[in-house]
């Protein structure tokens, strides 16, 4: 496929584009997958007695994969050696975002709902394609690779969701800690986890009172 500038963001011009399918337009907006209770009665036995055909066309017809999955599922939860679409190979924010908005970037992604009205917030597609280039651009610069962890303390904010997906995007594994913790149940985890980068902010609001990611990382 050749590769060239992003129409939607120019942060995102080195990522190959990919046509989204068709039934991805045809479903777009207002038609969900799932179409009422009886709907979803019918696909949840329908995993349940047969998983791997289930989940074998749920995978095919709504993620791409960038190598194809060999066999659906093997192994058992009861020997502990269950695995699913083996040798498979996708990223999760291109999933996630990318096609979304190459689809339709004015659709919103995000519908973040904040303690204080004045701050709520509806993030688009083609917005958060945009805020996840960024931040993915700015952890590669800093030596983040495939491979490496990266702890995310923030909290309960789109910015989170930006910085989980930036990280997926490079191929990096994020260790989400909860920004209520400690300083030490923070560095006890961010050890632990030999993470390379911590993502947090200076402050969070909360409906009893501010809470200082920044203040207590700095204790770490």
């Amino acid at each position: 496929m050749t590769v060239k500038e992003h129409k939607v963001v120019h942060e995102a011009h080195n990522v190959e584009a990919r046509k989204a399918p068709q039934h991805f337009y045809n479903s777009q907006p207002g038609k969900g997958y799932v179409t009422d209770m009886q709907n979803y009665q019918e696909m949840y036995q329908e995993s349940i007695n047969d998983p791997e055909k289930f989940f074998d066309k749920m995978a095919k017809e709504y993620l791409h994969w960038d190598a194809p999955y060999s066999k659906v599922q093997s192994g058992s939860l009861d020997n502990g050696d269950v695995a699913w679409f083996l040798n498979g190979k996708l990223n999760a924010s291109y999933n996630c975002v990318d096609r979304h908005a190459f689809a339709n970037p004015d659709k919103p992604a995000l519908i973040y709902e904040a303690d204080d009205e004045s701050e709520n917030k509806i993030i688009t597609f083609g917005e958060l394609l945009r805020k996840v280039s960024q931040v993915a651009g700015v952890l590669k610069s800093w030596g983040v690779k495939k491979g490496d962890t990266v702890a995310i303390y923030l909290p309960m904010i789109p910015e989170a969701v930006v910085a989980m997906l930036a990280v997926a995007r490079i191929g990096a594994i994020h260790s989400v800690v909860f920004a209520g913790f400690s300083a030490g149940s923070l560095k006890d985890r961010v050890v632990d986890a030999n993470s390379k980068v911590v993502i947090t902010c200076d402050e969070g609001k909360e409906v009893v009172k501010p809470s200082v990611p920044r203040r207590l990382l700095m204790k770490v």
